[in-house]
């Protein structure tokens, strides 16, 4: 077995290698071990090791968390993606995905580990920042400042979501001990905490943003493996966006534009986001790097990876064998969990606005009428292939469905076969891609102003880039076209459910799952309250369905958070 190990451009040297999995507050492998703990950070190879264990346990904790109990895919993940109102959780039942199922439908409690996972993420990401910050030397060698400042920039990405999602987290910036209870504020109301903590994450930035490098160009790979001018200025933008200080934002947005160091993909290569063969592109402002390094075995025997995210998404593998491979003649195996699939009416608005034939739609979602002309075949009982004609197994019902299948995140046939070192599953982990900047631009531009056209002009690159021009291009500038285009754009990349939070547009979310469709698709039809049988699921939680106002703004703190830090006092509605 194989494993993949994370290099970053800060730590490309054996300094990293022999890294242990606990904190940084003790002597590391393979650096001189007459270094003390006081002595260790004041060095450049040090300040290397330090933020290379930011970037590497990061990764771990946003994309598994192996030591909390049933998770085995990506908290940041599931808890930026799970609550959109424009999917269905699937699996093969109720009786699959409980918790995330939970936490879907709004039926979640301070217990539910989605939040739990995230949020514990986001922490541990904080306290590896906290360790680089507070022992590398603040007027050291031009190495150790960048260390700094791209441990700043981290943590200030790491608060940014502490506040989108739960508003008043306490504000940790020094090296905690097992004894600390760190408060958050008591005297604010989430949304004014929310405020004061992205104006901090702001500030955090503007001290760090000096002492950052700059992406070479737009081939530059090794530029969107780490924290750059580009990420830092994104990040702020999009923080501002939260603050609704469009024109600020407008500016820093704008910089990362006008850097030239960025630039959207062609539409005929819009298949390659969320894929093996996207990383680095010149659409990519910062994702996690991972290299195949042979004969190294991993901690748990399985390839890591992106593995988490391409399971969740990807299609059962008890129910389809794969899709044909064009170059080789076999097939591409697609098996997973299949928690998701994309609502009906998001498939149909994707389709009326960028067209069937268009590059974005046939590489977000596809139809189970393609499928059919596309699998090689499907496991015995669900796939009849009775003379020339291919058709589903009688009877068969596909749960939370209306016709449409992922397509984002599932491995395509021209995308590598299934040998480890070109396993379609190694991609890369991302964070930041420029259409997110550029759409963030134009939602910036429709507040503020745009007097210079740039912000529709951000809005058209995307669109046709999308289509080619053949579908909906918007001839002025609004917040509508920027909202719809966002939605389409950015689909299940972290970004739908905060936005509709902020937008006050949670009409969606408060009938999440009060309807449960089922696809039959050898008669291409939707079957109304299809969940294990009737009306089975509506009947049993009712009202306990979907968003609730006053509450579900904001996540809650987690129970074993709560029992550990008392400190902490609970959002309301919890």
């Amino acid at each position: 077995m194989k494993k993949h190990i994370l290099l970053t451009a800060a730590a490309l040297s054996a300094l990293m290698v022999g890294c242990k999995e606990s904190d940084l507050d003790i002597v590391q492998k393979g650096v001189d071990l007459t270094q003390t703990p006081e002595t260790y950070y004041k060095t450049d190879a040090g300040a290397q090791a330090a933020i290379a264990k930011v970037y590497v346990d990061t990764q771990k904790n946003f994309a598994m968390i192996g030591d909390i109990n049933g998770y085995n895919y990506g908290p940041y993940m599931a808890l930026t993606n799970f609550l959109a109102d424009d999917i269905y959780f699937a699996g093969t039942g109720s009786g699959d995905c409980v918790d995330e199922r939970e936490f879907h439908d709004f039926r979640f409690g301070t217990e539910n580990i989605v939040p739990y996972g995230g949020y514990t993420a986001f922490y541990r990401s904080i306290h590896k920042c906290n360790l680089v910050i507070n022992n590398v030397p603040k007027d050291g060698t031009t190495i150790q400042k960048k260390a700094i400042a791209e441990a700043r920039v981290m943590r200030a990405f790491d608060y940014m979501n502490l506040a989108i999602y739960w508003g008043n987290p306490p504000k940790v910036t020094e090296v905690l001990t097992g004894a600390s209870q760190p408060e958050n504020d008591k005297t604010k109301t989430p949304k004014e905490a929310q405020a004061d903590l992205l104006k901090w994450c702001v500030e955090e930035i503007d001290l760090a943003v000096n002492d950052l490098d700059e992406r070479k160009d737009q081939t530059d790979a090794a530029g969107a493996y780490k924290i750059t001018k580009g990420f830092a200025y994104a990040i702020k933008g999009k923080c501002l966006i939260w603050l609704g200080d469009y024109a600020n934002a407008k500016t820093a947005l704008k910089t990362v534009i006008d850097s030239k160091k960025y630039a959207l993909l062609p539409g005929k290569d819009i298949k390659r986001i969320m894929h093996s063969d996207g990383k680095g592109t010149q659409e990519s402002v910062f994702e996690f790097n991972y290299v195949y390094v042979d004969g190294v075995k991993g901690a748990d025997g399985q390839v890591r990876v992106c593995w988490n995210a391409v399971n969740t998404f990807s299609w059962r593998g008890e129910w389809f064998k794969g899709l044909k491979d064009p170059k080789n003649g076999g097939r591409v195996f697609t098996g997973g969990w299949h928690w998701i699939n994309p609502t009906g009416k998001f498939a149909e608005d994707l389709v009326k606005n960028d067209g069937m034939d268009s590059d974005r739609r046939k590489a977000w979602i596809v139809s189970f009428k393609e499928l059919k002309n596309d699998m090689t075949a499907m496991q015995d009982g669900w796939w009849n292939d009775e003379g020339k004609e291919k058709s589903f197994a009688k009877d068969q019902i596909f749960p939370c469905c209306e016709g449409w299948l992922p397509y984002k995140f599932v491995n395509h046939p021209d995308q590598g076969d299934m040998s480890e070192e070109t396993n379609p599953q190694t991609r890369n982990y991302p964070i930041m891609r420029y259409a997110e900047v550029l759409l963030l631009y134009a939602e910036a531009c429709a507040q503020a102003g745009d007097s210079d056209g740039s912000g529709l002009k951000a809005l058209n690159d995307i669109q046709n880039r999308a289509h080619g021009g053949k579908g909906y291009v918007s001839k002025s500038l609004t917040l509508d076209d920027v909202k719809k285009e966002k939605q389409f754009e950015m689909w299940m990349e972290g970004c739908r459910y905060a936005d509709i939070v902020r937008w006050g547009d949670t009409k969606g979310l408060e009938e999440a799952d009060k309807y449960t469709p089922g696809y039959d698709p050898n008669a291409d039809k939707i079957v109304t309250d299809y969940f294990d049988g009737a009306d089975y699921y509506v009947r049993t939680y009712g009202d306990a369905l979907g968003f609730k106002k006053g509450k579900n703004e904001w996540l809650p703190f987690p129970e074993k958070v709560m029992q550990a830090n008392t400190g902490i006092t609970q959002n309301p509605g919890w």
